[in-house]
């Protein structure tokens, strides 16, 4: 079973060498999107003994919030799909470590092929939000960062629109939302990629759409049965992500048992200001993997 892993970074390029040493294994393949904004070379010393490790040309200018991230993710799964078969494809960011080894990670996806690891939120309440962000029009998410009008302008014009009662149709029969990050089988991937048309039509110049197209147009699928856990994101998506002491909460050197002992794949954040928890799970994992040889 071989897996090729999706990386979306930008800055942290220490994280980002550990990330990719500790995915280096003969049946894993890498593929890296580096933001336009950034200077590649800063990413671009690190090697692998085993992995391919393939950075893709076409590099975006993402902007959070904005198409820009969607389009990034596209990217990065039509050229990894095009590029070798692969039975799992898995997106994380630059920032983000295993935290179970190579053989737990490839044991765990072939015990459990044919899944689908994407969170799914189900609160209810949400469904407001989602409209909000993808049935109205947003047209100035790409400044959002760069100046604080932009936001208060579209804020303005979306108020707008529903005074005025415009909006984008429903193409979906239900939205639905959660993190972008996931692990997807080939045969979803392929299912997604076909989908490239009406994923522009539907959620071109919306707001933080990266969080709802691939939930939304899974839902409404097949692909749906195969959902790991409706009842639980982070457990769906294997990634331990701790938002009740951030947004999300950077680890550090007091978390190391907390990750040792979690039952997901993945972590994230990670930041090079914290290189001490970076160092420790990297040895940890090296460690059970000199053990399993």
């Amino acid at each position: 079973m071989r897996h090729a892993f999706l990386i979306i970074a930008h800055n942290n390029p220490f994280t980002f060498q550990t990330l990719i040493e500790l995915l280096d294994d003969k049946d894993n393949d890498i593929f890296i999107h580096i933001d336009k904004k950034v200077n590649i070379k800063d990413f671009q010393s690190i090697k692998c003994n085993y992995s391919q490790l393939i950075f893709i040309n076409n590099r975006k200018d993402v902007r959070w919030g904005d198409f820009s991230q969607i389009e990034c993710e596209l990217e990065l799964y039509q050229y990894a799909y095009n590029y070798g078969k692969y039975e799992y494809f898995h997106l994380l960011s630059g920032v983000d470590l295993p935290i179970k080894n190579n053989k737990y990670i490839h044991d765990f996806f072939y015990k459990n092929r044919g899944k689908e690891f994407i969170g799914i939120d189900n609160n209810s309440t949400l469904q407001r939000e989602i409209g909000n962000k993808v049935l109205l029009y947003h047209i100035l998410t790409p400044y959002y960062k760069n100046y604080k009008l932009a936001e208060k302008l579209d804020n303005i014009f979306t108020k707008i629109q529903v005074f005025a009662k415009i909006h984008r149709p429903q193409y979906y029969t239900c939205y639905r939302k959660g993190t972008n990050w996931a692990s997807l089988s080939e045969r979803c991937v392929a299912f997604l990629l076909n989908k490239h048309n009406e994923i522009y039509k539907n959620f071109k110049h919306t707001k933080c759409a990266d969080e709802i197209y691939k939930q939304t147009i899974i839902i409404n699928s097949p692909f749906k049965e195969n959902i790991y856990s409706m009842e639980d994101e982070y457990n769906s998506n294997q990634r331990e992500i701790d938002w009740l002491r951030g947004n999300p909460y950077e680890y550090k050197e007091d978390d190391f048992n907390i990750l040792k002992n979690s039952n997901k794949l993945f972590a994230r954040k990670f930041s090079d200001n914290n290189k001490k928890i970076v160092i420790l799970i990297k040895r940890y994992l090296n460690g059970n993997k000199r053990k399993e040889q």
